[in-house]
């Protein structure tokens, strides 16, 4: 049977108790068991399987000699850290280089589009669509709004990321945005920073509104 769950509208301002499909028998009888297959099959690939894909074909290109570019340096307990492009804008300048306004600032890698074909057409089919003890989707943490504000950020590239992620820290009092092993910002620490603030936010709307009733 459906369960009654909050869902939550605009940004989490407005919340709304509706019925939630709880089995995979309900969601097949809505969309049919095809769908159901593809939904999950499609939400494995972006969140488990195409990161340690990139993550991989990215290292085989540093291999080769074409290094990641460091994009920044961040203090540490450790001392100083260099922080490095992301693995799909590693990928990206060796197979096409990178321009700054018209301009070719970084060769690319020689015969870059066809060696990259080649790791994909190895690495991918090797990779499994999930490894025990990802995380998967299903524990329903993340808002589908969230995710695709973070995912419409980092379609502006990395210093859009870095811009937001400062914005997050700085109108969250002692909150930090989750980085990964190389000190990037995922899609999903994004999101998971943008729902803290819609949450800050409409808990200081909250009592905003206690107060000036004087409750």
């Amino acid at each position: 049977m459906p369960t009654q769950d909050t869902v939550k509208y605009l940004d989490g301002k407005f919340e709304v108790t509706e019925e939630r499909p709880s089995t995979i028998s309900e969601i097949v009888a809505i969309i049919g068991e095809v769908a159901v297959v593809d939904e999950a099959v499609d939400n494995l690939y972006y969140r488990n399987k195409y990161p340690r894909v990139y993550s991989a074909v990215s290292k085989e290109i540093a291999k080769l000699g074409f290094a990641k570019k460091v994009i920044k340096t961040k203090e540490t307990k450790e001392g100083v850290k260099n922080v490095h492009e992301s693995d799909m804008d590693h990928i990206r300048a060796a197979v096409a280089g990178e321009t700054e306004d018209g301009t070719l600032v970084r060769e690319p890698l020689p015969d870059g589009e066809a060696i990259v074909g080649v790791l994909f057409a190895k690495i991918g089919p090797a990779e499994p669509l999930y490894v025990k003890g990802e995380r998967t989707g299903g524990s329903g943490k993340i808002s589908q709004d969230a995710l695709d504000s973070a995912n419409k950020f980092f379609a502006s590239g990395d210093d859009k990321v870095e811009e937001i992620t400062g914005k997050l820290e700085t109108l969250i009092p002692g909150y930090s945005v989750g980085r990964d092993a190389d000190g990037l910002v995922t899609p999903e620490s994004l999101a998971r920073g943008i729902m803290r603030l819609n949450k800050k936010l409409a808990d200081d709307a909250k009592k905003a509104a206690v107060s000036a009733l004087g409750a």
